[in-house]
């Protein structure tokens, strides 16, 4: 669910926020989870006014509440937190390879600004574009400049979208085989 995905990226972004220490980074954090709570309650009014009139969204929100009950939510989150520290460690690792001076937890951060892109409602296809201009957006809060900054983002874009084929490749000709 991309809700889950979005309520434990806010979550890594404080928690990173908070070890870098940064009084000024804390702010943009706190305005990012501000935004995404806003969004989740315009989503939820959204819901609210039109299940009676869509039956899909009467399928989301029953599944939604469904979601934020109980020890399965917990379970959810906490699963999900752990995905998204690795994977943002795995990304600072990334990008130090390439030359980002920052340490780990700036690395995290800065890509979370790329990850969070996959998580609005204004989204390219395969993120190209969106993703870059968000790990450009977290790259510079670092002083690294903008044409290094991009050149980085399509590289770790690419890299991102490259593994995900290769491994959802032997899945799918296993599905192939199961549905045969």
């Amino acid at each position: 669910i991309r809700f889950l995905d979005g309520f434990a990226l806010a979550f890594v972004l404080f928690f990173v926020s908070v070890l870098l220490s940064n009084f000024q980074v804390i702010k943009i954090i706190f305005a990012f989870v501000g935004i995404f709570l806003f969004c989740f309650a315009v989503v939820l009014l959204f819901l609210k006014l039109f299940s009676k009139k869509i039956s899909i969204i009467e399928e989301i929100e029953r599944n939604l509440t469904r979601t934020v009950k109980g020890k399965e939510f917990f379970v959810g989150i906490s699963i999900t937190v752990l995905v998204w520290i690795s994977k943002l460690i795995g990304f600072s690792f990334f990008l130090k390879s390439f030359g980002f001076k920052g340490g780990i937890f700036e690395g995290m951060f800065a890509c979370s600004f790329g990850e969070i892109t996959s998580v609005l409602p204004i989204h390219s296809f395969a993120g190209f574009g969106t993703y870059e201009t968000g790990t450009v957006i977290g790259l510079k809060l670092f002083g690294m400049e903008i044409k290094e900054a991009l050149a980085l983002s399509f590289l770790l874009h690419s890299a991102i979208l490259l593994t995900s084929a290769f491994l959802s490749f032997p899945a799918y000709l296993y599905l192939l085989m199961v549905k045969k």
